[in-house]
């Protein structure tokens, strides 16, 4: 905890150098605590002899004649109460927590098994981590691996929240590997037009199917006044530039 009050009240009689190497002695105090003398010289350096004797006026001493200032040692003890305080009440919230969610589940254990369905339950809930351990778990690691080979590396946190959305299964994963590849070798590509990799990974199933994903591009670069160009004369001429 940093008044600035208190900064401001013990500098009023010190030019900025001074000020700088009184912050810089509060910095290491709140860090290093009490501080000796040969400490403080290091601290202030070169600017030791201008600002120490103006700096001391306001530094107290222990009886170890260390130095420091007396009201960063009243908001070190009180940062250290608080963050008890904090340690304290954090487990207090955790044990009630956990006696509540104990509690609920007693209760319901008891209300299943007074209908009679506690064993159909039983069954359900074996099916149910069955079927979990079945499903196809995919990490940011797996995304890494399709970001890593993407051309435009741009907007990751966005691609990535996509990925999680659409790429559920084992054919999902296999499904976006192949989009990428028919992507990075589409016309649009290589005439150097790349979407950002947190456009690209929200629509990348237009691109399973790569002659639809073509023809849907060409159809949109004839809409821009070149209707009387053919589909393939327009490959032809996309295909002769190279990506930048």
């Amino acid at each position: 905890m940093f008044y600035d009050g208190d900064a401001a009240r013990d500098t009023s009689h010190m030019n900025r150098l001074q000020r700088g190497g009184y912050f810089d002695i509060i910095q290491a105090q709140l860090k290093f605590g009490h501080l000796e003398g040969n400490l403080i010289q290091r601290i202030l350096g070169n600017d030791y002899d201008i600002c120490w004797e103006i700096i001391k006026i306001i530094l107290k001493q222990d009886e170890r004649s260390c130095y420091y200032v007396d009201w960063v040692d009243d908001s070190i003890k009180k940062r250290d109460l608080y963050s008890k305080s904090r340690s304290k009440n954090s487990y207090k919230g955790w044990k009630n927590r956990k006696l509540r969610t104990n509690s609920t589940y007693k209760a319901y254990a008891r209300h299943m098994q007074s209908i009679g369905d506690a064993q159909e339950t039983e069954t359900e809930t074996v099916k149910e981590d069955v079927n979990d351990k079945d499903k196809d778990v995919f990490t940011e690691l797996d995304f890494n691996v399709i970001w890593d080979n993407y051309l435009k590396k741009v907007g990751k946190k966005t691609a990535y929240r996509h990925f999680k959305a659409t790429v559920k299964t084992k054919q999902d994963f296999e499904n976006i590997q192949k989009a990428l590849e028919n992507y990075k070798k589409s016309a649009r590509v290589l005439r150097g037009f790349v979407q950002d990799g947190s456009t690209w990974f929200n629509n990348w199933q237009d691109w399973i199917d790569f002659e639809e994903a073509e023809r849907k591009d060409i159809e949109r670069y004839k809409a821009f006044g070149r209707q009387e160009v053919s589909n393939q004369e327009l490959i032809d001429q996309m295909n002769r530039v190279k990506l930048t």
